[in-house]
Order: C-alpha cells, then sequence, then structure tokens
C-alpha cells in the first residue's frame, strides 16, 4: 500500500480467505458477504441497512478505508462512507452463471471512481455490470454498448 500512497492515486482493496485482514488504508475495500461473515466470525443472515452500517464500522475499525463497497448476491451491493450507508438493489435478470461476477464488479466500480469519484455512481455501473455478466455461461468480458444501454433506462442517465 505505501506505493499507492500518492495523491493521485486511489487504492482498492478485494481480500477473502487467510489474508482478510493482511492490509488496510485503502480507498475502497470491496469484499461480498459472505466473505465479511466468515472473516469477522458473524452469524448475522439479514441483509438490510442497520446490520450492514454495524459492518462497516468494525471493518473500518480495523482496516481504515473510506467507502466499504460489499456485494450482496442477487440482493444487490451496499456502500457506505463514514455514517453515509445505501444498499443499492440488484436488477431482475436471467442468471445462467456467476463466474467472473465478483471481478466485473470490481473491474467496473474502479474504472468509474477513478473518472468520477462518485462512489454511489461507481457501486450503481458496478452493480449493473455484475448483474450482466450473470447473464452468460462462463466468464465474459462487459459488453460496452450493453452496460451503456442499461445504465441509461436504469440510472436514467
Amino acid at each position: 500500500m505505501r506505493y499507492a500512497d500518492k495523491p493521485a492515486l486511489f487504492r482498492l482493496l478485494t481480500q477473502n480467505g487467510k489474508n482478510f485482514f493482511s492490509y488496510s488504508g485503502a480507498d475502497i475495500f470491496k469484499p461480498n458477504l459472505k466473505e465479511v461473515k466468515e472473516a469477522l466470525n458473524l452469524l448475522v443472515d439479514e441483509v438490510s441497512l442497520l446490520p450492514l452500517q454495524r459492518i462497516h464500522k468494525e471493518l473500518s475499525n480495523l482496516l481504515h478505508h473510506r467507502f466499504s463497497f460489499i456485494t450482496l448476491s442477487e440482493k444487490g451491493v451496499f456502500i457506505q462512507e463514514g455514517s453515509s450507508g445505501k444498499i443499492i438493489p440488484s436488477h431482475v435478470r436471467s442468471i445462467a452463471d456467476v463466474s467472473g461476477a465478483g471481478d466485473t464488479v470490481i473491474a467496473t466500480a474502479s474504472l468509474v471512481y477513478a473518472i468520477t469519484k462518485d462512489m454511489k455512481l461507481a457501486a450503481e455501473v458496478a452493480n449493473i455490470a455484475g448483474g450482466l455478466v450473470c447473464e452468460e455461461v462462463g466468464t465474459v468480458a462487459i459488453n460496452k454498448e450493453k452496460l451503456l444501454k442499461e445504465c441509461e433506462s436504469l440510472l436514467a442517465l
């Protein structure tokens, strides 16, 4: 992380398993809910704002990051900075395969955030991108025209 400690850069982490708490100080921390529950030894099954805000607070105390960006599978994504949190629900999809969805979400969020510095927009676009790749079998690249069309329709851009 020290090499990424330059004003023009932002740092995004996605960690899992035994390395979950290995790095800290990121701008954006993006695990999925299953990874968070395992790392923090949580038995919470409820996906609602209050428990997710508590999770953000605990993660933030341990990892000292700016944004929590937690993917919630079919329920969408959760983002929080400071005391402001929001669940962005997923959109109805015909799911064929979830392979690569997490990578698509983090890559899309990184790109949108790098360009706009708007984490809510980054999470919304990434949520759509992750859903789109789940409609295909196997790992696939996101189709930029299809993503733009979906964003224009669903986000009123």
